[in-house]
């Protein structure tokens, strides 16, 4: 009973937070965009007005386009958003600076670690596609980040960031996120990926172990309740078909069994091959955005999140 007791009390907080991240989106919507005031003039036809309101009665006195005078009743004409494609090609960099739409409840961060993965001779930088990965591409991004942190995340959320195993990479990162959102609680203790099929780097091999886990530090804003609990760790092979960084949907859902329901909006900077996308798209959430700027990985990510809409429709 107490345990059920507890997921609803969850439930019931991420519902109301979601409700106030809509009516706060709503409301800046209405005051941010232009509006088209439309009504019947004094003759029975249409007209655009312009005008103004007598304050003794509340009446508008104005005249419409058509000429006529006498009492108006305005109707607002909000103009309608439309839907953006689940993934779009874009730099993440231009694309936030540049957003004005509404907020997402859960940020899916994937960025390029920062510790040049494809500049060995074994990286597979001969195989396929590569991106960039140094280290100041990696402060870069999370600086962006944070800087249009209200721009892009609702005042209730959570945050997934994957990051290198590194402690002193992790410690890095933290304390970025430390100093520039601080609103951003993260948890101290890091979800883990277990690459079973043993696939991972040894720079060293005299002196230490191949590197085959993978860390995601994660974050709630004004304490957003996770919808239930789960493991923290989680082992799965690695899928190279479509991004040569895959994060595995299988992996991928169960963490995200933490995060996503009904009231889920996520966005994911760095899509990459899609995959976080399918998965949260298969826990129910509402909406999903993701950005991928290399052509090559947005027309992959493009036709797989395709294929895998159609898939569920043929199964329902």
């Amino acid at each position: 009973m107490q345990q059920a007791f507890n997921t609803l009390s969850r439930f019931d907080d991420r519902a109301e937070a979601e409700t106030l991240s809509d009516l706060v989106d709503a409301t800046s919507e209405i005051f941010d965009r232009p509006t088209v005031i439309t009504g019947a003039g004094t003759d029975g036809g249409n007209s655009t007005h312009t005008g103004t309101v007598d304050a003794s009665n509340g009446v508008d006195q104005g005249v419409g386009a058509d000429g006529a005078n006498g009492p108006y009743t305005p109707s607002l004409s909000i103009p309608q958003i439309p839907i953006p494609p689940p993934i779009q090609h874009a730099s993440f960099l231009t694309w936030v600076a540049e957003y004005s739409g509404p907020t997402f409840n859960m940020l899916h961060c994937d960025f390029p670690y920062g510790v040049n993965l494809f500049g060995g001779a074994w990286s597979g930088r001969n195989s396929h596609t590569t991106y960039e990965d140094k280290p100041d591409d990696y402060i870069t991004i999370i600086k962006a980040l944070c800087l249009h942190l209200d721009t892009v995340l609702s005042p209730s959320a959570h945050v997934m960031f994957w990051c290198s195993a590194n402690i002193r990479i992790q410690a890095q990162t933290l304390g970025l996120f430390r100093e520039l959102a601080p609103s951003l609680i993260f948890n101290e203790f890091p979800l883990i990926w277990h690459k079973t099929d043993n696939v991972g780097i040894v720079p060293d091999p005299a002196r230490e172990a191949r590197r085959v886990v993978e860390t995601c530090l994660y974050a709630s804003r004004e304490d957003r309740k996770i919808v239930r609990t789960i493991s923290g760790a989680y082992g799965s092979p690695t899928n190279k078909d479509l991004h040569p960084s895959t994060k595995p949907e299988p992996m991928l859902r169960h963490f995200m069994q933490m995060f996503v329901d009904e009231n889920t909006s996520l966005l994911d900077p760095t899509c990459g091959s899609g995959s976080a996308l399918r998965a949260a798209e298969s826990l129910g959430a509402k909406r999903v955005l993701g950005l991928e700027k290399d052509e090559e990985y947005f027309k992959g990510a493009a036709t797989a999140m395709r294929n895998f809409r159609n898939l569920r429709k043929v199964s329902k």
